[in-house]
């Protein structure tokens, strides 16, 4: 299969569908590709140089014809959040356990619930949890039947631009809502996203030339969002954002 789902593997991590995870992650430079990477690779270039008038996507049909699976009634923004990193909710061990509990392709629904009901914090910032808002940026965001890691907010954290975070965010969100209800690893879902896009999104939820290194982020060198497969990933991206208090080096 190809893993980039033609031009669809874009915008803020990897997709996946629930109980089932993709074994392929994105990687800085020189890693294994980057699912921004896969939809956007000549459009702009390093430090955001896109102009809003540029189609996002290179790869493919572009997005030139509305597959039946979009249905923009259930295109939404991710809403107002902040993004925290080094939260301290989750220790290395509990985010290896929530890998195997609720996002590994052989997670069980009854040992999922399980984990959340023991670490509600932890599951809360992760994205995993089912009680209120947090009103932070979650790990894993749900769209529909799919699920992808916010990796916006990890990219905005980690190159200091955290006022892309929301724009970028409601962008990518907006994105996978619109295809939430088409089949994983399909043609359509490719091409629903490369729509969604192009054709409808960026006009909804515009954001600055200057965020878009959140977006193509195999221009950036950012270990802290990234990772050589799918585990670590997931491991470096819910580390760095739930992980233990980020103590900066001594001068």
């Amino acid at each position: 299969m190809d893993l980039r789902l033609g031009s669809a593997f874009t915008v803020a991590g990897l997709l996946f569908a629930c109980g089932e995870s993709v074994p392929a992650a994105p990687g800085g430079n020189g890693g294994a590709s980057n699912t921004s990477s896969g939809g956007y690779g000549g459009n702009g270039g390093e430090g955001g140089e896109w102009s809003p008038t540029q189609p996002l996507n290179s790869v493919g049909t572009g997005g030139f014809y509305e597959p039946s699976c979009f249905d923009e009634s259930k295109a939404v923004g991710l809403g107002p959040l902040i993004v925290k990193t080094g939260q301290d909710l989750c220790t290395p061990e509990l985010i290896a356990e929530s890998f195997t509990a609720c996002v590994d392709s052989a997670a069980d629904e009854a040992i999922c619930t399980a984990f959340t009901d023991a670490n509600p914090g932890c599951a809360a910032c992760l994205g995993l949890g089912v009680g209120e808002p947090t009103g932070i940026h979650p790990v894993v965001l749900q769209a529909g039947m799919l699920k992808l890691v916010n990796d916006a907010a990890c990219h905005a954290a980690a190159q200091d631009k955290l006022r892309c975070a929301q724009p970028v965010a409601d962008f990518t969100f907006c994105t996978f809502t619109a295809c939430g209800a088409c089949e994983f690893g399909s043609y359509d879902l490719g091409e629903c996203l490369a729509f969604a896009e192009d054709k409808f999104c960026r006009g909804i939820f515009p954001f600055p030339a200057n965020c878009y290194s959140l977006i193509a982020t195999q221009y950036e060198d950012v270990p802290e969002c990234e990772g050589a497969d799918w585990v670590s990933y997931y491991n470096n991206v819910a580390s760095y954002l739930c992980g233990p208090a980020i103590v900066p080096p001594p001068p």
